[in-house]
C-alpha cells in the first residue's frame, strides 16, 4: 500500500502545486486587472487634460483670428476712408483744372475775336484808303 499512499501523497502535492500556480496566476490577473484599470484611468486623465489643452488652445486661436479680422477690417474701412478722400481731392483738382482751362480758352477765344476784328477793321481801312472796296473778299477754304 505503499506505493498508493505515495501516489496519494505525490497526488496531494501536486495538488497543492497546481493550486498555489492557480493562486499564483490568480493574483497575477488581478494586478494585471488593477494595472489595466490604472492605466484606463490615467489614460482618460490625460485624455480629459488633452481636451482642455485643445479647447483652450482653439479658443485662444480663434480670438486671436477675430482680433486680426477686426483690425484688417478697421484696416480696410481706413483705406476706404483714404481712397475716398484722395478720390474727391482728384476730382476737385480735375475739376479746378478743367475750369482754368476753359478759362483760359475763352479768354483766348475772346483775344483772338478782338484780334481778328481789329486786323478785319484795319484792312477795310486800307481799302477804302486805295480804292479797293470792290475787290471780293477772299474766303478761307471750307467757309461759305
Amino acid at each position: 500500500m505503499r506505493p498508493r499512499a505515495a501516489d496519494a501523497k505525490q497526488n496531494r502535492q501536486d495538488v497543492q502545486q497546481e493550486a498555489q500556480r492557480a493562486a499564483t496566476a490568480e493574483a497575477r490577473a488581478e494586478d494585471a486587472r488593477a494595472e489595466t484599470t490604472r492605466a484606463k484611468e490615467d489614460a482618460a486623465r490625460e485624455l480629459k487634460r488633452l481636451r482642455a489643452r485643445h479647447a483652450a488652445a482653439t479658443a485662444a486661436a480663434e480670438a486671436r483670428a477675430e482680433r486680426a479680422a477686426a483690425e484688417a477690417q478697421e484696416q480696410t474701412a481706413q483705406v476706404r476712408a483714404d481712397a475716398a478722400r484722395e478720390r474727391d481731392e482728384l476730382r476737385e483738382l480735375l475739376d479746378d483744372r478743367a475750369r482754368i482751362l476753359t478759362e483760359a480758352r475763352d479768354e483766348q477765344r475772346q483775344r483772338a475775336e478782338h484780334d481778328l476784328d481789329a486786323i478785319r477793321a484795319e484792312l477795310a481801312q486800307a481799302r477804302q484808303q486805295t480804292g479797293a472796296a470792290g475787290t471780293p473778299r477772299r474766303r478761307r477754304q471750307g467757309q461759305e
